[in-house]
């Protein structure tokens, strides 16, 4: 008899979000996190996955059952709306309107995506960073203009000045444009300081403990604990790579990723990278300027250049027995075992570093005479979703295909 608990043979429903018990907290029995599952009954609302926001859930999966859907999303930490201002009364005009900025962006970015989202009381989820979250969608078109007046009145507790004059004219002008309304919030909020476009200090501090803690293993195979010796390094593999001809210069790590590829990632090219060398930074994109650290996310790219394959090869072996000795936990640092990963170059690794407050994930592989890494973290020592892992694993194979494409 099958368990009525387990969602798809995966997702175990643990306990009641809601009276209403259509929304569960749950865990991913695969992939071993904890997720949310939220029975979607008919009409079914429209998702879509060109839709990446911070203040909108995070979708990992839909289990289709008899005349209804289950959506699985990221867990957000906080409460709803309501709940926060029956307990605590209304956060004032100042926290409101930035609330305020959070919905706007999310209602922007749903609108791009053709997704309706569902902005009202009990939908909204406040962060305990005070960030905005929408946490569930709409099957038809909503009145955008006004759940977000809602909102706004619900959260400011206010009935005169300017923002409860932008709450009439949300009512009033279905048509008002979106620069309109960010700017009349924008003008309730102190004057922002630059957002500083170079990476934050808990991003610097991770990857500085993955440059020196997250090795490769380019002679380890399935099931290996410890490095084999080196070999000659091959020329190709069963997934189809062949080894390109050798790189007589460094290629320019900067411009291996293209502008797609960094948004895909929420990243962006910072001011400071040195021209010439052998790592460039990425840092977290600018709308996550004011997100919550567990969702700026950092990239870091290196490239490194050796006379041979051969001598690239026994670099990364190295690397890895260094690497291999130093996991474990110790001085509040947690190294993972490099581990072998296939797909990605001519041999290739991967392995995570957990700190607090961050968590950093490393592939590091082996393209001809080159050593590659894709260094991915987040400011979070949970990888929600698989964010970082995924990311660094992305990010490597289309650094890998960048420079095959060179040749």
């Amino acid at each position: 008899m099958a368990d009525p608990r387990l969602l798809g043979g995966r997702y175990r429903l643990l306990s009641r979000v809601d009276q209403a018990g259509t929304t569960w907290q749950a865990r991913d029995e695969r992939a071993q996190r904890d997720v949310t599952v939220a029975d979607a009954r008919q009409p079914l609302p429209r998702l879509s996955p060109e839709l990446r926001h911070p203040s909108v859930v995070a979708v990992l999966d839909v289990v289709p059952g008899d005349g209804r859907a289950w959506v699985v999303t990221e867990p957000v930490p906080g409460h709803p709306l309501a709940r926060v201002v029956r307990s605590e009364g209304p956060l004032g005009v100042e926290a409101a309107a930035r609330l305020g900025l959070d919905l706007l962006g999310a209602l922007e970015a749903a609108h791009r995506a053709g997704v309706w989202l569902l902005v009202g009381p009990d939908t909204v989820t406040v962060t305990p960073d005070g960030w905005a979250v929408v946490t569930w969608f709409a099957a038809s078109p909503r009145h955008g203009w006004r759940d977000l007046a809602e909102v706004l009145s619900l959260a400011s507790g206010v009935s005169e000045g300017p923002l409860a004059a932008l709450v009439g004219r949300l009512i009033s002008e279905p048509g008002l444009a979106p620069d309109v309304v960010r700017g009349e919030l924008d003008r309730l909020l102190p004057r922002r300081h630059p957002v500083r476009r170079k990476p934050v200090m808990w991003a610097s501090a991770v990857l500085a403990v993955l440059v020196a803690g997250v090795g490769v293993g380019v002679a380890l195979l399935p099931g290996d604990d410890a490095p084999r010796k080196p070999q000659a390094a091959a020329s190709s593999t069963a997934s189809g790579y062949v080894d390109p001809p050798p790189f007589a210069t460094r290629p320019d790590p900067c411009t291996l990723l293209s502008p797609v590829q960094l948004e895909e990632l929420d990243v962006e090219t910072v001011s400071d990278n040195t021209v010439g060398s052998e790592e460039c930074v990425f840092g977290h994109h600018s709308r996550f300027a004011h997100a919550p650290r567990s969702m700026q996310f950092l990239l870091t790219v290196k490239v490194k250049r050796y006379s041979d394959a051969d001598q690239a090869h026994k670099a990364l072996f190295e690397l890895t027995e260094q690497t291999t000795r130093g996991a474990g936990t110790g001085e509040g640092v947690t190294r993972t075992k490099p581990r072998p990963v296939t797909g990605v170059g001519g041999e290739a690794v991967a392995g995570e570093v957990i700190m607090t407050g961050s968590f950093g994930a490393s592939v590091i592989t082996r393209v001809g005479n080159l050593m590659v890494t894709a260094q991915y973290g987040r400011g979070s020592d949970i990888d929600t979703g698989d964010r970082a892992a995924q990311g660094a694993m992305k990010a490597a194979g289309w650094l890998v295909e960048s420079l095959l494409r060179s040749r």
